[in-house]
């Protein structure tokens, strides 16, 4: 638990410069270098020595450690992120990631709820139908951090202001996917009807790999509704997240397990090029290992989804 501040000392010229140097050290790695008080003061516009009295400041209420090394520079020894996350007077976090709709969702969310709440970060979890628009919402700043796939994200990364955060490896997005054949039909089968969602990259990408150059209709609809389509017949094939197959697909259909394609089964944070809102440093502290802990825990039953 952080400590309560008493904030009557950052109502001063020293407590200011105090506050916006929270927000450049939060983008700092412990054991990295400060940048010098001098050139911090130029940035900022304030005096070595109120910048100096800063530092003391911050280093006063535990909010920061340093160690000085004459010539060679200031080494910042230990950070309380969610301290200086208050400090800095710093946004809630957002990250928008697909509506959790299988029970690795579940689990891919209540982990990232954890993880931010170990570190201490206000954080709010969004969700949001297509990699697509997640990326979109991401460029456009409405969200901080998108959750796409690998592939999903290495999809559209040449064609959006993006950068990758973090890959969580395989299976952490989804399981598998699998080419789904609605009873009596199979890949040579002429004219089969096949869904594809327009706004997720990746199974666009997958259904256009395995039907393209087929004699197929492709049939537009939303990711969630293969069960609908292919119960009502509008359908005959698809390629679909096996988790969701498992648990959602009550059609009567035959399933033929896909290959890992890239990385289509990982799970990637990704953030806007040149945004000073997520520090990068932050991952540093963020346990991805807890966050893989709770995923497998909700897997195995051995946990209660919470998000």
């Amino acid at each position: 638990m952080n400590m309560v501040v008493d904030m009557e000392p950052f109502m001063s010229r020293n407590g200011l410069a105090a506050m916006q140097l929270s927000r450049q050290i939060l983008a700092l790695p412990v054991g990295g270098q400060l940048p010098r008080a001098r050139d911090i003061a130029v940035e900022l516009g304030f005096g070595n020595g109120t910048v100096q009295a800063g530092l003391q400041l911050l280093e006063r209420v535990g909010a920061i450690s340093t160690s000085s090394h004459g010539r060679l520079g200031t080494t910042l020894e230990a950070a309380d992120r969610a301290l200086l996350w208050e400090l800095g007077g710093m946004h809630t976090l957002t990250m928008s990631m697909p509506l959790p709709y299988s029970r690795r969702y579940e689990g891919l969310a209540s982990g990232f709820l954890a993880a931010f709440k170990d570190v201490g970060i206000p954080f709010d979890l969004l969700y949001q139908r297509g990699s697509k628009g997640r990326l979109n919402a991401l460029v456009q700043g409405s969200i901080d951090i998108a959750v796409t796939s690998g592939l999903a994200f290495d999809l559209q990364r040449d064609e959006l202001p993006v950068l990758e955060l973090a890959d969580l490896g395989p299976s952490s997005y989804v399981g598998a996917h699998g080419i789904v054949l609605a009873q009596g039909k199979d890949l040579s089968t002429p004219g089969l009807r096949v869904a594809v969602d327009r706004a997720s990259a990746d199974q666009t990408h997958l259904v256009e790999s395995v039907f393209g150059g087929r004699d197929v209709t492709f049939v537009e609809t939303y990711y969630s509704q293969l069960d609908e389509e292919f119960a009502s017949g509008r359908i005959d094939a698809t390629v679909w997240n096996v988790d969701e197959i498992d648990q959602h697909l009550h059609a009567a259909v035959t399933v033929q397990e896909l290959p890992g394609t890239d990385r289509s089964t990982h799970a990637v944070l990704s953030v806007r090029e040149g945004t000073t809102r997520v520090p990068r440093a932050l991952f540093d502290d963020l346990d991805l290992d807890l966050v893989h802990t709770v995923l497998d825990d909700v897997l195995a039953g051995r946990r209660f989804p919470a998000y």
